[in-house]
């Protein structure tokens, strides 16, 4: 999923995070009346790119961010990593005038966890391809 390249990039800023649900921060289910509710939080984490690859990226987080983290990331995986890029309005906000897809987090490194690392989409173009010969022999 993206939104259109824009064609002046001249003054654009990227940013790139994480974005899934943590285990540590899901609740329990409660189950009242036939439904079934577990309160879950989303953690957007913010962060560097590093060995950027096809295959893998690592998202080196931002250290202002790991003390409101838990000891694990665990339950990321699966949550997109974006690169949005924005740019400074008139007014001084910032607006995102670009975002893109670019992995999926697969596993924490490091203790406490300050690394996500991401299948590339280079790996996830390639099950995708392999997926659909598969359904179409």
């Amino acid at each position: 999923m993206s939104k259109p390249e824009p064609e002046d990039r001249s003054s654009l800023i990227p940013a790139y995070s994480v974005f899934g649900l943590v285990e540590a921060f899901t609740g329990a289910t409660t189950r009242q009346d036939g439904t079934a509710t577990t309160m879950l939080k989303g953690v957007l984490t913010s962060g560097i790119p590093r060995d950027v690859g096809p295959l893998n990226t690592t998202l080196e987080c931002f250290k202002q961010n790991l003390p409101d983290l838990s000891d694990s990331l665990g339950g990321t995986s699966g949550g997109g990593l974006w690169r949005v890029y924005v740019r400074k309005q008139h007014d001084g906000s910032f607006g995102a005038v670009h975002y893109r897809l670019i992995g999926i987090a697969s596993h924490e490194d490091g203790q406490p966890p300050d690394r996500i690392i991401c299948q590339g989409m280079g790996r996830i173009e390639a099950m995708i391809d392999e997926a659909r010969r598969n359904v179409y022999r």
